[in-house]
């Protein structure tokens, strides 16, 4: 089976970046998995915890994910940031190629975050009155979550450049075929 980088890390840590950089740069076809949860659901990230739950949403993200993979052959997968803490998520993963943890300080995160406009649309950054979390929530989140992604192929502290990039498109074109 061919190789397939998936990027992994809080919300915030860039893997949607991370993706379409890597559309821009190389032949692979690259998904988004939160985006394509919603394309195949037609509903928001939002809408499907609100009606169908956390656990729910779970099952149908790792259904998608390893038919994105196994059936659709995708290459470069950004993952949502709580796929990697799903029971067995996170081996499979690594059985099926490379995984790499986006993982940028927490301040860079809680920037990006709160500076968002898509904060509700974001579930888990929300109470269940609708009220945006304090930092404080968050970053308890944030440290529960990095326990998921400790067993990475890969971390990356900083904002991925050319030769991360590089690195990972070798990695693919190296892979072979079925």
């Amino acid at each position: 089976m061919k190789s397939v980088v998936f990027f992994i890390g809080y919300m915030g840590s860039g893997k949607s970046h991370a993706i379409l950089k890597m559309a821009e740069m190389n032949r692979f076809e690259t998904v988004d998995l939160d985006r394509a949860i919603e394309q195949h659901k037609g509903m928001t990230i939002e809408e499907i915890f609100d009606q169908e739950g956390e656990v729910s949403f779970r099952a149908m993200e790792m259904r998608l994910l390893k038919h994105l993979v196994v059936s659709e052959g995708i290459r470069v997968i950004g993952c949502g940031g709580g796929t990697p803490c799903t029971a067995g998520a996170l081996d499979w993963m690594k059985s099926k190629g490379h995984v790499v943890h986006l993982s940028p300080p927490f301040e860079v995160i809680e920037e990006r975050l709160f500076a968002s406009t898509n904060a509700p649309h974001r579930p888990l950054l929300m109470n269940a009155n609708g009220v945006k979390k304090s930092a404080e929530e968050v970053k308890r989140h944030w440290v529960s979550r990095n326990a998921c992604y400790a067993d990475a192929d890969e971390r990356l502290l900083k904002e991925p450049g050319k030769e991360d990039f590089e690195r990972w498109e070798l990695l693919l074109s190296e892979s072979g075929s079925d």
